[in-house]
């Protein structure tokens, strides 16, 4: 897996791309979250829209971080996520816990109204 990130004013964009799985993947987004969140960043937004699959385990380093970043006071979106992803949310239910958008530009929208 690999990410890029932008810093923005009030948030930052980490675009992912690649398999999200035991190993590697979870290992990567893990760091890359950590790592951005000790920036200072308050808000970040994870670009799925290059992420071809995710495992158990990257849902469960999406819940780990979510609540590790919302323990700090600070916000996670998920946007562009495919429809494999999307439906592996809806059976989860993790759809009502996670804030999820279909694009990065509602993310900016919703994350502009909670400000």
């Amino acid at each position: 897996m690999k990410s890029t990130i932008e810093a923005h004013e009030h948030f930052t964009i980490i675009r992912l791309q690649g398999r999200i799985d035991i190993g590697a993947g979870d290992v990567h987004l893990r760091n890359v979250i950590s790592d951005v969140s000790n920036t200072g960043a308050d808000a970040l937004i994870l670009d799925f829209k290059r992420v071809s699959y995710m495992d158990s385990s990257g849902v469960g380093e999406l819940i780990s971080q979510f609540t590790e970043l919302q323990s700090q006071g600070k916000t996670l979106f998920l946007a562009n996520l495919n429809a494999k992803i999307y439906d592996l949310m809806t059976l989860t239910q993790l759809i009502t816990v996670l804030p999820i958008y279909d694009s990065i530009e509602d993310a900016k929208m919703a994350l502009s109204h909670a400000a």
